[in-house]
Formats: C-alpha cells, structure tokens, sequence
C-alpha cells in the first residue's frame, strides 16, 4: 500500500470514530433549552425541504433566500415512513423522524470522508504526495471533523469551491477546453448549493481581461517593431473561446433554475442574501425579517417597515459605517473562530502564515521575479481572498458566524503550500558548509505541528 493509502486508511478510521462520537454527544437528543438539537443549524429545515421536494415530486418552489441543491441530496435518503405530522401547538414540531435524522447524519460523516479524499485528488493536480496530504487533513482534522456530525451544506461549499478556484487559477496561467468546461460545471455545483459564485467569476473574468489586455499590448508593440512577427489573433481568439466557455457552461448547466428565478422575481441571479440580507443592520433585524416572508415572490412588508437594501443602508449610515462594520465584523469573527475552530485558527495563522512570510523573506528576488510574469494569477487569488474576506467581515454584522469565514481555510491553506513548494529553496551556510533546505524544514514543521495538536484537538477542542 501506497504512503497515501496508508494515511488515508488509518485516518479514515479515526474521522469516522470521532465523527460519529461528536455526533452522539453534541448533535443528538435535546438541547439545554427543550427543544431537539434537528433544530440547531438549520438542520432541520434542510430536512424539511428535502421532505418537501419527495412529497411534491420536485415541483415545490423553494425561495430563493435558500438554493435546492442540498436538499436534492438529502431526499436520496428520505423514506415515506420519515414524516412526523406534530401534534398541535407543539413546541418547535419536527416534521421528520429521528430515524432520518440520524440516518443524514450518517451520510453527512461518509460525505464529509469522500470530501477529504477529493480535496486530496484536486491537490495531486498541482503538488506531491506529502504537501497534498498535508492541505487535504489539514482540512479534515482541523475543521471537517468538527463540521461532519451536522446536516449542512457547508463543507461540500468549502471543497467545490477549492476545485472551482483551482480549476480558474489554471485556466488563467494556461487556458485548455477540459479545464474550461470542468471549472462551468464545477461553479454551477457551488450555486445550486450556495449562490455565492457571481462575485468569483467576475473577479475571473477582470483579471483574464487585464492579462489577455496586456498580452495583447506586448504583441502589438512587438509587431510594429523592424522584422517584427504579427499579431497572434487566432491564439487570443481560442484562449478567450476556451475562458469565456466558463461562465457560459455555468449558465447553460443551471438555465432551468435562472429561468425559473427570473420568472419569479425578475432577475436570473436575485437571492435573498445579496438582496436583503447583506443590507440588514444587526440581528434584531434579521430575526425581524425571518419571522416574515420576505423572500417570497412579491412579498410586501407591514405598514412602517422598509425592506433591507442598499439605498436604505446609504440613507441611514455615515460613511464611517463602511468601515466600522467590517473591522467589528472582523473582530468578531477572530474571537468566534479562534473558540470554536482554535486548530484551523493557529494553523493558518502561526504555522501557515509564518511560513509563507519566512520563505517570502529568503526568496524574496524570485518571488518578486515571478510576481513580474504572472501578476494576473496573483492579482486573482489576493483578489479572491480580499473580496470574500471583506465580504464576510461585512455580513458578521448579523451574526452568521464563523460558517462562512471558515471557507477561505482550505484555498488559504492550499495557496499557502503551494507558495512554500514553490518559492522555499536552499540556503547556503558558508561557516559549516552546508545548505539548509527550507522545502523540507516548512513540510516537517506543518506535518509536525498537525500531528502535534491532534490528540489536543480530539481531546477538548471539538468538544
């Protein structure tokens, strides 16, 4: 058996062991204040829905302040028998067996298991063994066992979206057709999951914009020169057909579903969440407007109350506000994940983060080299976690917690190895006459500090 293999084997064991424990101790039975923990994280509506779509044969409108993608997968799972029909005026009623939940819970384990292995697979693509196994357990021991026990969404939305930016970042430094019709496919999973892409492939589409552009300015230049070759055309025509076969494979794939979104509301990309929800003013108002329909097609509010938007955000705040609300959100989200997820928290930042700044510092020549020749790579992967970061810095305003923050974990760890594989050379020590080699100090120090904190991470943390 393979090294790989053998990691994957005895780890495997170990996920599902203190998976199903987490399971057993934290997402089961009732909770301190009466109710059954279904209802903690949205559990239960997932599983309402996906009753709602077998009862109906998949005709029931779902709004648009949530996607039908997960529920489609959890009505794999659901049987006729798995309808509970509460009893009167009671308390938070389920409208799902125990049995279905648990028996998601299960499938969310194994889920959350094949997840791990494909973000390894994806990391093969582009890195050896040892630093792909590093970013794929990093993943699973620091925020996929702590996740795995819940019915969520989530980290299959982390695991897409570390392929879809994988798959984008390649196609920027070289564009081929499978890489293209891969990344469209890819995208069109992450929204009918979570409709959180637009702002990705826009940042895409600019930066494959600013360096088809300056190619193109090199190449007219280099034309006009004495003996001067012409102008490419036929190779910019054929890398923008295959760039541009990514946003047009994302729409054809989820067409049904835009339609039927423009038909109700008016837009093929509208969502509750860009259009409400990000414009909301704190958790008062969200509860406010979750106790109403306002998601609904042609929902109008009460008498005395205004729907969330940005003309009604911009009327009310001072142009401090557009400051002020990230950096609390930022604050805010720090405290709550370095409670909740302290391994993810000290590994990206006092493992991973250093480590990039050691090797930046020693490589510096060659990183400012490489900076020089694919600046539109960069430009997109600084641009990727700038613009989610501070857009989830901005959306804490509310209290969605540290669920979307936690997304930028797996590509930041992936990026962060990637720039030590590729930047963290040799250092000559002239005195003793040797050479230390920093690939492999930073490998040993993040598969040391993994091992390390795994009993401290299975002993308390997760609990």
């Amino acid at each position: 058996m393979t090294v790989a293999g053998t990691v994957f084997v005895v780890f495997w064991g170990l996920f599902y062991h203190f998976a199903t424990l987490k399971s057993r101790r934290d997402n089961s039975g009732m909770t301190a204040k009466g109710y059954h923990q279904m209802f903690e994280h949205d559990q239960h509506f997932y599983l309402h829905l996906a009753r709602r779509l077998h009862d109906s044969h998949y005709t029931y409108f779902i709004t648009r302040q949530r996607t039908p993608g997960f529920p489609a997968m959890l009505e794999w799972l659901y049987r006729d028998e798995d309808a509970n029909e509460p009893s009167a005026g009671a308390p938070n009623p389920r409208r799902v067996t125990e049995a279905y939940f648990e028996r998601a819970k299960k499938a969310a384990i194994y889920l959350a298991m094949g997840l791990i292995l494909g973000v390894y697979l994806c990391c093969r693509s582009v890195l050896g063994i040892v630093p792909s196994l590093t970013v794929s357990w990093g993943f699973g021991w620091c925020v996929a066992v702590i996740r795995a026990p819940y019915v969520q969404p989530e980290l299959l939305v982390y695991v897409l979206l570390l392929i879809g930016i994988v798959l984008l970042w390649r196609i920027l430094i070289r564009p081929t057709w499978p890489k293209a019709l891969a990344a469209g496919a890819i995208l069109a999973g992450i929204f009918i999951v979570k409709p959180m892409v637009t702002p990705l492939i826009a940042l895409f589409l600019a930066c494959c914009g600013l360096k088809w552009s300056a190619q193109w300015l090199a190449d007219w230049r280099a034309s006009r020169r004495p003996f001067g070759d012409p102008i490419p055309w036929r190779l910019h025509l054929f890398d923008w057909a295959r760039i541009t076969a990514v946003p047009a494979v994302f729409f054809v794939l989820l067409f049904p579903y835009l339609s039927e979104t423009k038909r109700q509301y008016g837009s093929y990309f509208w969502n509750a969440q860009a259009k409400y929800m990000i414009w909301m003013n704190g958790p008062d108002d969200k509860r406010y407007w979750q106790k109403t329909r306002f998601a609904e097609p042609g929902f109008t509010p009460e008498a005395g109350h205004e729907l969330p938007s940005a003309r009604k955000y911009l009327s009310e705040h001072k142009a401090t506000d557009f400051l002020s609300r990230p950096a609390d959100g930022w604050q805010a989200l720090r405290g709550l994940t370095r409670r909740l997820y302290p391994a993810a928290y000290y590994f990206a930042k006092n493992v991973l983060l250093m480590t990039v700044l050691i090797v930046g510092l020693v490589s510096r020549r060659e990183v400012f080299a490489a900076f020089r020749t694919r600046w539109p790579e960069a430009l997109f992967v600084l641009g990727f976690f700038g613009g989610y970061g501070l857009l989830y810095c901005w959306h804490e305003a509310i209290g969605v917690g540290p669920r979307l923050i936690l997304g930028l974990f797996l590509p930041f760890t992936f990026f962060a190895v990637c720039f030590v594989e590729r930047f963290a050379g040799s250092v000559a020590i002239p005195k003793l006459g040797r050479e230390l080699h920093l690939r492999n100090i930073a490998r040993a120090a993040l598969v040391n500090y993994l091992l390390m904190s795994l009993p401290s991470l299975l002993g308390h943390q997760m609990w």
